[in-house]
């Protein structure tokens, strides 16, 4: 039998200071880093693992270098020793070079021209809970679609009637490419926006994913997408090794990409 626990999913906002810390030390857990609203890390900790504060601080500056460093580079903004401060438990330094790297997303409109469509088929709760964290971010879309795949009965379409900024569309042949295909074809904005019907989104979601195409060269975005529960050793094994995360820094598909793999 396995002895498999869940893990405790805890996001750590360190803008919040070092100090909340020391209550949120437990085992088996899942930690995500975040200054204020970029994240910058994970960190699984396994419930055979001694942890500490001055341990947990060894590992959160570990997990967050790769992400500070590309956000150094990227403003090109050199600060030496902010990982060895942080490690020691000193946050000054760290605070003042992030104080320095973080930028919210400013100046853009309430409202921005994306339709973002969401395929669905038998999940009018996902649906429900995904719409609801769709209603909650900073800037909205232009349109919601959701396309109905194929249904065995109406409750999707009872679910997106609760929306009044929902569109709904029925697909009625089977498959995702279909269903997607119908999005495509009945959205009304210049850029789509694919959601999965069982995804919470953060807050400024649709903002950044309008801010990176404002670089022209830039045909095509996916983001980072985190674990909402790890309660079973299932799910656990999947997000450590064949989850949709896929790092904290920004990659780049070019031509140079493709050219040298």
């Amino acid at each position: 039998m396995s002895d498999f626990k869940p893990y405790t999913i805890l996001h750590i906002d360190l803008n919040n200071g070092l100090a909340q810390l020391q209550n949120n030390i437990v085992a088996p857990a899942y930690y995500v880093f975040w200054w204020k609203e970029l994240p910058l890390g994970e960190l699984y900790i396994n419930q055979k693992e001694a942890l500490s504060e001055q341990v947990l601080l060894q590992n959160i500056s570990n997990a967050i270098e790769p992400a500070v460093t590309h956000y150094q580079i990227k403003k090109k903004i050199e600060k030496r020793g902010w990982k060895e401060a942080l490690a020691n438990g000193e946050e000054q330094p760290f605070f003042e070079l992030m104080e320095a790297l973080y930028t919210a997303p400013e100046n853009l409109q309430n409202t921005l021209p994306i339709s973002v469509i969401i395929c669905t088929r038998n999940r009018p709760e996902s649906l429900k809970t995904c719409l609801q964290s769709l209603a909650q971010m900073k800037h909205q879309p232009a349109q919601i679609l959701v396309v109905d795949n194929a249904p065995d009965d109406d409750q999707t379409q009872e679910t997106a009637a609760f929306f009044k900024q929902v569109t709904y569309k029925k697909e009625p042949e089977k498959g995702l490419d279909k269903a997607r295909n119908t999005g495509v074809r009945n959205a009304s904005q210049p850029l789509i926006a694919f959601v999965d019907d069982d995804v919470l989104v953060h807050p400024l979601w649709l903002a950044n994913v309008w801010s990176t195409f404002e670089n022209q060269n830039i045909a095509a975005m996916t983001g980072l997408v985190l674990a909402n529960s790890l309660h079973t050793e299932a799910q656990w094994i999947f997000e450590k090794y064949w989850g949709f995360n896929r790092g904290f820094v920004d990659l780049f598909y070019d031509r140079d990409y493709f050219k040298n793999s």
